[in-house]
């Protein structure tokens, strides 16, 4: 039964792969570089210090917290979304990179 498993996860990763640079391709045109990579690379950065479930957990609940708060910042302050969103992710990195410290021996 895992032999099965195994085989088909792993027997066609082509449409996945297609499917995420398709979606990034769409993302990059209506947001802008620096909003998807931000999107992208900051919650599993501000989240290392748990694992597993929990870690893609706490970093999905972190991309939903930085955009709901850069979007709900930016007319408020009349700031262009993107650039509001970007700051709150970062702002949630160092946060999250202050809080919640993994130990020594878990970084390498």
């Amino acid at each position: 039964m895992n032999n099965e498993r195994l085989t088909a996860r792993s027997r066609c990763p082509v449409g996945r792969y297609l499917l995420l640079a398709a979606r990034l391709t769409a993302s990059l045109q209506l947001v802008g570089v620096p909003r998807v990579f931000v999107s992208l690379i900051v919650p599993a950065l501000a989240t290392p210090a748990f694992g597993g479930a929990r870690r893609i957990l706490a970093a999905n609940l972190m991309g939903a917290t930085g955009d709901a708060g850069g979007l709900g910042l930016s007319p408020e302050a009349d700031l262009h979304a993107g650039a509001t969103v970007v700051c709150c992710m970062c702002l949630l990195l160092l946060a999250g990179l202050g809080y919640f410290r993994p130990a020594s021996s878990e970084l390498y």
